[in-house]
């Protein structure tokens, strides 16, 4: 996904692209480490299920 972003505007550095990126892949590590940490919050609404 990066080199495809990259190739929609060849004028922008890599570096930047991958700066760019880097934040939402951060945002998705947090992400799973807040719901390994708290697994109530992803059995919440399967437990109303149920």
């Amino acid at each position: 996904a990066i080199f495809a972003t990259h190739s929609i505007a060849p004028d922008i550095p890599l570096i930047t692209v991958y700066k760019g990126a880097l934040r939402f892949l951060s945002m998705d590590v947090l992400t799973v480490i807040f719901l390994t940490t708290f697994p109530k919050v992803v059995t919440f609404l399967p437990n109303l299920m149920m």
